[in-house]
C-alpha cells in the first residue's frame, strides 16, 4: 500500500509493509530529480493528500496509479521492485514519447531510480543498437534511416576528425575559394580556419555557415535550398543550381562510404547530385573520410577517387594505398586515352 503526503514544500511517497507497522519514525529511503521521496510509513504520521490537480500529476509523472480519493496508490515502478527489463522498456516509452531523446536526470525522476541505474541502463540499450548514448542523455535510434542526426554524427570519431582537419589545413592558402559539404569532418575542419585571412566558402552545411559568419577574414555564401532537419544541410534542385553557377579553388567534401574499386559513395539522391556539383565546379576536390568507412559502398556512386586530388584519412598506410591507387587509375587512363586517339 502507498499514500501521498505533502510536508511543507514536499511530496512523499508513504509505503507500508507488515515489518514497518511498527516504525516510530519515518525513513527517507531516496529522493527523486522531481523532489519525489519514498519513506517508511508510522503510525504518527498523519495522511495529508495534496490537491487532486497536484496529486494527479504526480502519479502520472512517477507511474503510481492512484486508488482511492484519499491518494492511496499502488507502486508499481519503483526501483526495488522494476525488473531490469521492466526498466529498460519503460525508457524506450519514455523517448518515444518525448521526441527520441531524453536527459539522465529526467529519466532518473520519471523512473524514481538512481542516475547510476539510469546510466547502466543506457548502456546496455546502446550496445544493443537501440539507443545512441549522448554527453547526459540518450537519443533513440528507431526513426534514424539513411542518414543519422548531427547530434550522433558530430560526436563520432572526433579525434580522428582533427587529425583529418588538421591535414586538410594543409591544403588551403589565404584567398582560395573553398567548397564545405555538409558533412561533420568537414565541419570540424571549418572549426580550425583561425590562421587563414580571405577566404570565401560556399557550403550547404547550415552549421558550417552559422559558424564561419562569425569569423573575420572569411565571407560565407550559403546555397539555400530545402533544409533537411536531421544534418541541418541544404539540398534539393535550388541547391545544385547554385552550385553550378560558381567556381572554387578546391571543394572539401567526405562521404558516406569509398573503397578503393568503386570510389566514393552516398546513401542517398540528395547528397549524391550536391557533391557532384562540388566536384565538377571546382579545380581540385579533397576526399575527407576516417576509416570506419573505406570498403563501404552505398548506392549512388558519387566519384571515383581518381577524381579527387587527394584522399585523407588518419591513416597514413591508407592515405598511401589509396594515393597509389590513384596513381595506377590515373596510368590506366592516360594509357587508354593514347590508344582511342591512334585509332
Amino acid at each position: 500500500m502507498a499514500r501521498i503526503l505533502r510536508n511543507r514544500n514536499e511530496i512523499f511517497v508513504l509505503c507500508s509493509t507488515n515489518a514497518q507497522l511498527g516504525a516510530k519514525k519515518p525513513r527517507r529511503r531516496r529522493t527523486s530529480a522531481l523532489g519525489i521521496a519514498i519513506i517508511n510509513d508510522a503510525d504518527d504520521i498523519k495522511e495529508a493528500a495534496p490537491p487532486e490537480d497536484k496529486r494527479a500529476a504526480v502519479c502520472e509523472a512517477v507511474g503510481i496509479r492512484k486508488t482511492s480519493r484519499h491518494g492511496e496508490a499502488r507502486a508499481g515502478e519503483m526501483e526495488g521492485k522494476m525488473t531490469i527489463n521492466n526498466r529498460k522498456e519503460r525508457i524506450m516509452e519514455i523517448l518515444r514519447s518525448g521526441g527520441g531523446f531524453a536527459t539522465v536526470e529526467q529519466l532518473s525522476g520519471v523512473l524514481f531510480v538512481s542516475c547510476a541505474t539510469v546510466r547502466r541502463d543506457l548502456q546496455e540499450l546502446d550496445a544493443s543498437r537501440l539507443i545512441y548514448r549522448t554527453r547526459g542523455g540518450a537519443l533513440l535510434l528507431e526513426s534514424i534511416t539513411n542518414e543519422d542526426p548531427l547530434v550522433i554524427r558530430e560526436n563520432r570519431n572526433e579525434a580522428q576528425k582533427q587529425i583529418i582537419a588538421k591535414a586538410a589545413r594543409r591544403h588551403i592558402k589565404d584567398g582560395m575559394t573553398l567548397f564545405f559539404d555538409s558533412s561533420t569532418t568537414v565541419l570540424t575542419l571549418a572549426r580550425s580556419l583561425e590562421q587563414f585571412n580571405n577566404l570565401r566558402i560556399i557550403t550547404n552545411n547550415l552549421k558550417a555557415a552559422f559558424l564561419l559568419s562569425e569569423r573575420k577574414g572569411i565571407t560565407v555564401m550559403c546555397t539555400g535550398g530545402l533544409l533537411r532537419e536531421g544534418s541541418k544541410s541544404f539540398f534539393g534542385q535550388s541547391a545544385v543550381e547554385y552550385i553550378r553557377r560558381l567556381n572554387a579553388d578546391a571543394a572539401f567534401l567526405s562521404a558516406r562510404g569509398f573503397s578503393i574499386t568503386n570510389g566514393a559513395s552516398e546513401a542517398n539522391e540528395e547528397e549524391y547530385y550536391i557533391k557532384q556539383a562540388y566536384i565538377a565546379n571546382s579545380q581540385q576536390s579533397f576526399l575527407l573520410c576516417d576509416i570506419s568507412k573505406i570498403n563501404k559502398d552505398y548506392l549512388y556512386r558519387t566519384a571515383p577517387l581518381s577524381s579527387y586530388a587527394k584522399v585523407i584519412t588518419e591513416s597514413r598506410d591508407i592515405n598511401e594505398l589509396c594515393r597509389k591507387a590513384m596513381e595506377e587509375a590515373g596510368k590506366a587512363y592516360k594509357v587508354h586515352n593514347s590508344s582511342s586517339v591512334g585509332t
